[in-house]
């Protein structure tokens, strides 16, 4: 269906039981990442393909919908997708291409490409063993107790056919993905995912991983009380010995959940006293007696073991199913042997590319869906390409994101973007820079916008009655571990940027925004002292988070961070322009010390602000100097703070008569006033000479203090 979508004319070949002959009737569940597991996605649902998407569900039921779907698109393909029956019975590569011949007929069938997408084959079947299938109806989990009191049953062969039934026959009324969801439900964070990765890492192809999850599995099975829950749901009623051909859990030869879940049953096992009993060989026949089975081993094993029933998972006959093209199918297998073992994490599922689901999307589309429906799609497809899910995983417990960029990108370019939506599949509590998330919407002046999932949007509108419940956006990308983004530092960024905006405007106008006009000879003064500050400010990330935080507001906590308002921001520019045009008559420079952000060249410390009021208090309601705590004081946002001579507050000690404190003074004052901004429109000698007074004033207040210490 692909290749006909992308313009080639194809036929498709299947012999007279049809596509899926072994699925289509199997109640087995299909799931399209469990075994991808500990990966992100590897409980999500939905297997995420362009054409022929599917969910989880019984097999029957998903072929069911396939075939459906398939057919469908076969009438709007017409001839680019031909399906015929035949059964394949050579493929050889000629002169024009590849040459094939199907059963019935000796006539050559030449193709430019062939893709042998055959399956893997019917289950080696030997005489006297259990005739289940890996697909057929039989569940080894259905009978809720059996005939007789103790029933024994031999096993072989561990993977992943193999440790599904070691589970199914220990583990009472076994669902194999509720039963995972179950197990992982049972671990708080992803304990149990970063226990895999530690026992995972570094192995190669068929290694034995016991040694390594006896390291790093069990603990944390312990820890979760994991086996003494699986004891509770272990079947009484069944004796197991489990045989394999190597090490039991192999790398590369099962899945990594199913190794995992199964070596956790067999652990349980062992705790409640019923241990496995494990076997290592090749088993050679099975004898059927009147109501037993003997099975004899040719190599290894302990010669025979004699028990009630006999299931082999030794994996499909694939060599038989291929042998039409035995030799290709050979090389194959070689080049595959080669390369897993160079390269063993080739191994993982792989992952479809962003810009093929796309090509083949938009294809499918255009070339299948038609009317109303085809604008729906095609809007659907749109808005999964400019959006960004985040949520937690639910098999890892890590947040994740996924989506054509990264939440970072969308942060670092924020207002200068293009517009994203962040639509959030995950509860404030879980997603620890959800504060400042908000911000970032709000600091973007609209590119970026904020949804949620219906089942966390209240707690998410508790802090921003602009995050709306949408339905979850249909997202091609995979899903990825999501870094601390630290967008508490991308806001300060981009509030810098505006700074530097408003700061050019002032330049290249001469006026202030909320003051009025500037002398042309302090604003082009301004520019280089700025250049000076900023440098520091972007090499300094925690120097610049408190110089903007107290630039924003005055909360004696300096614990504000600008909201991301850009109608604040014309204050802001104010109060720059207040704190450059200071220095040109006093020399600051950016500092954190504490209860502002500037420092003086004493070391004082001067407080520069845009802030207008508090939210349980007027700034001209502080007036004592006590109350600021500084040196300096450059207010853009109120020309009303007046700060009075305190009296004297000398604490000394009644007995002795001891000075412990002193008081602090007046600090210098330069805010939004009448007079400070007619200083700002006159010459810059005017103004220098008004700012060195105003320094000067106060520091005869200290010196004057100080002498009154001394004297005491």
């Amino acid at each position: 269906m692909a290749f006909a979508l992308a313009g080639a004319e194809v036929i498709h070949y299947s012999n007279s039981g049809g596509a899926f002959q072994l699925q289509s009737a199997s109640p087995r569940l299909l799931h399209p990442h469990v075994y991808e597991w500990p990966d992100l996605g590897s409980l999500d649902l939905r297997a995420g393909l362009p054409i022929l998407d599917w969910s989880a569900d019984p097999a029957g039921e998903v072929i069911k919908r396939l075939k459906k779907e398939f057919e469908a698109a076969q009438v709007h393909l017409k001839s680019s997708l031909v399906s015929k029956p035949g059964t394949l019975e050579s493929v050889a590569a000629g002169k024009h291409g590849w040459e094939l011949t199907f059963a019935g007929t000796a006539d050559l069938v030449f193709f430019s490409k062939v893709v042998l997408a055959m399956g893997f084959g019917e289950e080696a079947v030997l005489p006297g063993a259990e005739t289940l299938g890996y697909w057929s109806p039989g569940n080894l989990s259905a009978a809720a107790i059996e005939a007789a009191p103790e029933v024994t049953y031999l096993l072989s062969g561990t993977g992943d056919g193999g440790l599904t039934d070691l589970m199914s026959l220990l583990i009472d009324d076994f669902q194999h993905v509720a039963f995972a969801e179950e197990v992982l439900g049972r671990f708080n964070g992803d304990a149990l995912t970063r226990a895999a990765e530690a026992a995972f890492a570094g192995q190669t192809l068929d290694s034995d991983l016991k040694s390594a999850f006896d390291t790093h599995i069990r603990p944390a099975l312990a820890a979760a009380e994991v086996s003494a829950w699986l004891q509770t749901r272990l079947r009484m009623d069944r004796r197991l010995t489990l045989n394999s051909s190597g090490p039991v859990f192999a790398f590369g030869r099962a899945a990594r959940l199913n190794q995992v879940l199964a070596y956790a049953v067999l652990e349980a096992a062992t705790d409640a006293g019923r241990p496995v009993n494990l076997t290592r060989g090749t088993v050679e026949s099975i004898t059927v007696e009147v109501k037993e089975r003997s099975v004899a081993f040719k190599t290894g094993g302990p010669g025979t073991v004699v028990a009630d029933h006999a299931i082999l998972r030794h994996g499909p006959e694939t060599a038989a199913r291929y042998a039409c093209a035995k030799v290709q199918y050979d090389a194959y297998l070689a080049h595959l042997k080669i390369t897993l073992r160079n390269k063993p994490e080739l191994g993982v599922p792989p992952r479809l590319d962003p810009q093929t689901f796309k090509f083949f999307d938009e294809r499918r589309i255009s070339a299948l869906v038609q009317g109303p429906a085809a604008a729906d799609q095609t809007n659907a497809a749109a808005r999964g390409e400019a959006t960004v899910l985040v949520g937690v995983d639910e098999a890892s417990k890590r947040l994740f994101e996924k989506g054509r960029v990264s939440l970072a990108d969308i942060a670092e370019r924020c207002e200068r973007g293009d517009p994203y939506e962040i639509h959030l599949v995950c509860s404030p509590s879980e997603f620890p820079e959800a504060e400042a998330l908000v911000r970032l919407a709000a600091a973007s002046a609209g590119r970026i916008t904020l949804s949620a999932d219906a089942t966390v949007q209240h707690d998410w509108s508790k802090l921003s009655a602009h995050i709306t419940a949408q339905p979850p956006p249909v997202i091609s990308y995979r899903p990825v571990a999501l870094p601390v983004v630290n967008l508490d530092r991308t806001i300060d960024l981009c509030l810098l940027r505006l700074l530097d905006r408003g700061l050019v405007s002032v330049v290249a106008t001469s006026k202030v925004p909320g003051v009025g006009v500037l002398s042309p000879e302090i604003a082009g003064a301004l520019s280089a002292t700025w250049m000076t500050w900023r440098t520091e400010l972007v090499a300094n990330p925690v120097l610049c988070s408190s110089f903007l935080r107290w630039l924003y507001s005055v909360d004696p906590h300096g614990r504000t961070p600008w909201s991301g308002d850009h109608v604040a921001t014309a204050d802001l520019v104010a109060a720059l322009v207040y704190m450059l045009a200071t220095h040109l008559g006093e020399k600051l420079h950016p500092a954190s010390p504490g209860r502002g952000n500037l420092e003086l060249v004493d070391r004082g410390v001067a407080l520069g602000s845009g802030c207008r009021s508090l939210a349980n208090e007027e700034l001209r309601d502080r007036s004592d100097a006590e109350q600021w705590g500084v040196e300096a004081l450059i207010l853009a946002g109120t020309s009303e703070v007046d700060i009075v001579e305190p009296f004297d507050r000398l604490g000394a000690d009644a007995a002795s008569g001891s000075l412990r404190a002193a008081r602090r003074v007046k600090p210098a004052l330069i805010q939004n006033s009448k007079a400070w901004s007619r200083r700002l429109a006159a010459s810059l000698s005017e103004w220098t000479a008004a700012v060195e007074a105003e320094f000067a004033a106060m520091r005869r207040r200290q010196k004057a203090s100080l002498e009154e210490v001394t004297k005491s």
